[in-house]
This record gives structure tokens, sequence and C-alpha cells, in this order.
């Protein structure tokens, strides 16, 4: 599996498991940024700057070696020059058709009412962490709810034990109890896998938004300036755009697909625009009270299992709804980024680049 980089004989093939290395440690080089805060941050770096300056250093190899092909009168080194002065022409002129598009894309945000800052230079990310919290928030009542309605059923039964003279059910009522406890369990279970699901993708969207434009494309034009490279350094520049650019805009896409999700014909609230931020108020319907769970056994109990429902309900909905959307963002991104990579001459398989990520 790799990238096909064209040679004069032939075609060669750069594995991109010689890629995950260098990703691997790039990584961990910016790991320990992120305890960082204020002007010190890499995402508070003007990525223009950097990038032009990758330019003019890429430039500044090729003019070297056009000087050297000259004076020393070598005519490959010469025409290896010639040939990479349109390479790197070839991607200054994408750059400049990527800085154009951030431009656009940050006046529609700012439109919006997510305008840039120097802390978060891309409103696309902010309105994309906004909808992760949201997703979040409503996730956590759940887990909340479930805790709380199992705490209190643990000490009504404790106070409430049912005696009579010629039985004790108190270990019936002990088994079942333990029952609903197991259920209740494997449903909370399944929020916290979709808790950590999207505080994953919050993750990944802070460190798209301190490398992709201030590490990996400037690294990806410089790798690009030699044939040996060539094929790596268009990964990183397709890996650097699509993500930075394409993948905080497909939670826009999370956010339709939510309302659509959540409209419900008997309740016109439900089909209004930007449902998704009531995600909590729409989805999880009202739960009976402590103090309707203390009234009697019998109130716990279907309390209980009224809340187990909402649960196992929720639960359902959470774990298919954001797990597929994950999934429906990586693979859009994954697409973009073969297309950029074919766009600058060198094709990568989807599966290739889901591996490395």
């Amino acid at each position: 599996m790799g990238i096909n980089t064209p040679r004069s004989n032939g075609v060669a093939r750069i594995p991109l498991a010689k890629a995950a290395p260098i990703l691997l440690l790039l990584l961990s080089l910016s790991t320990p940024l992120f305890a960082q805060t204020g002007a010190d941050t890499l995402r508070t770096l003007p990525w223009e700057l950097m990038v032009a300056a990758a330019v003019m250093v890429t430039y500044s190899i090729v003019a070297i070696a056009f000087l050297l092909g000259e004076g020393f009168a070598v005519p490959e080194v010469k025409a290896w020059a010639v040939n990479e002065v349109y390479q790197v022409t070839a991607v200054l002129i994408i750059i400049l058709i990527v800085f154009v598009t951030v431009r656009a894309e940050n006046g529609v945000f700012s439109a919006l009412g997510y305008a840039p800052s120097p802390v978060n230079p891309n409103p696309a990310i902010s309105a994309a962490n906004e909808f992760l919290d949201v997703s979040r928030s409503y996730l956590t009542s759940i887990a909340a709810s479930a805790y709380s309605s199992n705490a209190i059923l643990v000490a009504l039964l404790r106070d409430r034990a049912i005696k009579t003279d010629f039985i004790d059910v108190s270990d019936v009522i002990e088994h079942l109890y333990d029952t609903f406890s197991d259920v209740m369990g494997m449903a909370v279970g399944g929020i916290q896998t979709s808790i950590g699901v999207i505080t994953a993708q919050r993750w990944f969207l802070d460190l798209i938004a301190r490398t992709a434009f201030t590490i990996f494309l400037p690294l990806g034009i410089l790798l690009r300036t030699f044939s040996f490279t060539r094929g790596l350094g268009a990964f990183f520049i397709a890996i650097a755009i699509s993500f930075y650019l394409v993948y905080p805009l497909t939670f826009i896409l999370d956010q339709k697909i939510m309302d659509a999700l959540l409209c419900k014909s008997d309740n016109p609230a439900s089909c209004a625009p930007d449902a998704w931020s009531h995600l909590s108020e729409l989805r999880i319907s009202s739960l009976p009270s402590e103090a309707a769970y203390r009234n009697s056994i019998g109130a716990a109990v279907i309390g209980a299992l009224g809340s187990l429902k909402v649960l196992l309900t929720e639960t359902a909905f959470a774990f298919v709804t954001f797990t597929m959307l994950a999934i429906l963002n990586f693979v859009i991104t994954a697409g973009v980024t073969r297309s950029i990579s074919n766009l600058m001459g060198y094709d990568v398989r989807i599966g290739d680049i889901i591996k490395v990520l």
C-alpha cells in the first residue's frame, strides 16, 4: 500500500507505513504544547507566514540547485531545478486557492456568529465544537438521570424491607434489582462509549487547529521539493487541507441530520431551525421526581422502569447516531483527501488514509 510516485523509469511506491512514524513524531512533539496557553500555542501562530516561509525555502533550494548546475555544468541538476520550479509554482497556486477559500469560509461563519479569533482562527472548528458540546451534555444528562434513579431505588429498597409472618420477599426484590442494575449498567456503558467518541472528535479538532496548517502543510511543501519524498509531501498537503477545511464542515451536515431526526410532526418546536441545539430538551422525556419515587415501592418500581425505558431508548439512539456520524465525517474527509492527492498527481487509497489516521 502506498502513494504512487512517478519516476522516469516507471512508477515507484512510497509505503504509507513510512509516513506513520513521521506522523507519530509530529504528534508527540505537538502534544506538550496542548498544556500551553496564550500566544505560545501552535494554534495562534500565523499559518500564512509559516506556509510562505516554506515556499520561500523551497524556491531557495531550487535556485541554489540551478546555480550549482549552471556553474558546474551539470545539466541533470539544472534540468531538475527547472522542473521543480513548475512543481513549486503549482503548489503555490493550490495554496493561494486555499487561502482564498479560508477567507471565504471565515466570512460565512462570521455571518453565522462564529467570528475567527487569535485563539480560534478557524470558526468552522468552533461551530463543530459547539455541536459536540451540546451532544456530550445530552449524553451526560442521560447517564446522570440513570445513576440518580438507580441510587434512589437502592435507598428505597433498603428502607422498606417487605416482610410478613409467613414469607420474606426481600430476597426476590434483591434479585430483581440486581437484574435491573445489570441492564442499566450495560445501557450506561453504551452512553459512555458515545461520550468517548464525541470526546475523541473534540480532541482531534483541537489537534487539527494546532497542527494542520502550522506543521503538516509547511512540511508537505518542503517534502515535495525532492522527488523521493514528493509523494509523502503531497499526502501531507492533502491531509492538512482536507482536515482543516472539510472535516469541520462535516459537522454542519451532522447538524442538519440531527435536525431531521429530531423533527416530529406533533411537536412544531422540534422542527425549528437549529433544533439540535436543544437536543436534551427534545429527546429526554420527563422522569419521575424523587418525591414520587419515595411514595411507595410500586411508585419506585414504576419510576425505575420508566427511567430504564428512557435510558435504553436514548442509548440506542445516541450510540447509532453519533457512531455513524463520526464514521461519515471521516469517510467524507478521506474522500476529499484522495481527490486532492489525485489533483497533485498522486494516488492514495482511502483505506490507507484511515489506517494512518
